[in-house]
């Protein structure tokens, strides 16, 4: 497991800082860039040293043992385990609010404004409307179930269209609806928009990527538009072979 120092959260960073600065690690007059570099060194140094002695990687240890731990060391390396504890904690809280999803929740009109406008602070929210019986509404419930696993910390829905939107035309389904913080911030409508009967999880990841805040996608480019360069490939082989 690797260290990665995280920016001060309220008094957290301030009691980083003064621990180092009491063993003399730390210049009273460092520049804000170079505390991460200081304190990433610190405790690398740390998990080193117990390594050498044979104990168990600080990296490693679980909660408990971490505080079991602080029995053994002087009060200054007792500080500064209570510290590193305290923000292990701190990072398995951050983890398990992020990964709360994983999964397409199934929602009607009686359920939008709870699972989609009230869904928190910040929270993603991509609502599929499909209805059943539609060859594309089963191709993008299956992309939409794909990146709601891959991404678990955005939030995915899915509506039937009769029960979310009365009077839905079947010519705008599916249709991704994006929301944030009690707002619409994009739609996409029809199967077209998804790249038609090539609509993939890669598509959809893109399309939701490009949009800030929303999930970082390590895609380069738009699978859509080889898809559509595949296509027309396809419809320029057939009108060659229409003319033997």
């Amino acid at each position: 497991m690797s260290w990665q120092y995280c920016a001060p959260q309220s008094d957290r960073g301030t009691e980083w800082e003064e621990i180092l600065r009491k063993k003399g690690i730390l210049d009273p007059h460092i520049k804000e860039d170079e505390l991460a570099e200081v304190v990433d060194q610190t405790v690398e140094e740390k998990l080193a040293a117990a390594a050498a002695s044979g104990k168990k990687d600080l990296a490693d240890m679980n909660l408990d043992e971490l505080a079991a731990a602080e029995d053994d060391v002087d009060s200054d390396d007792e500080k500064f385990l209570e510290a590193y504890r305290r923000q292990r904690l701190a990072e398995m809280r951050d983890a398990a609010a992020k990964s709360r999803f994983g999964q397409v929740r199934e929602i009607s009109r009686a359920d939008w404004k709870r699972e989609v406008n009230e869904a928190g602070q910040d929270v993603p929210v991509v609502v599929l409307i499909t209805r059943q019986g539609l060859v594309g509404s089963k191709l993008l419930e299956d992309c939409h179930r794909r990146l709601a696993a891959k991404f678990p910390q955005v939030k995915f829905v899915r509506g039937e269209a009769d029960n979310c939107i009365p009077n839905y035309p079947d010519k705008n389904v599916p249709t991704i609806l994006l929301y944030k913080n009690d707002g619409l911030i994009k739609q996409w409508i029809g199967l077209d928009s998804f790249g038609g009967s090539k609509a993939s999880p890669d598509a959809l990841e893109w399309m939701l990527g490009k949009e800030g805040g929303v999930l970082q996608t390590e895609l380069e480019a738009d699978p859509r538009l080889a898809a559509k360069s595949m296509q027309q490939k396809d419809a320029e082989q057939s009108s060659d072979d229409d003319d033997y």
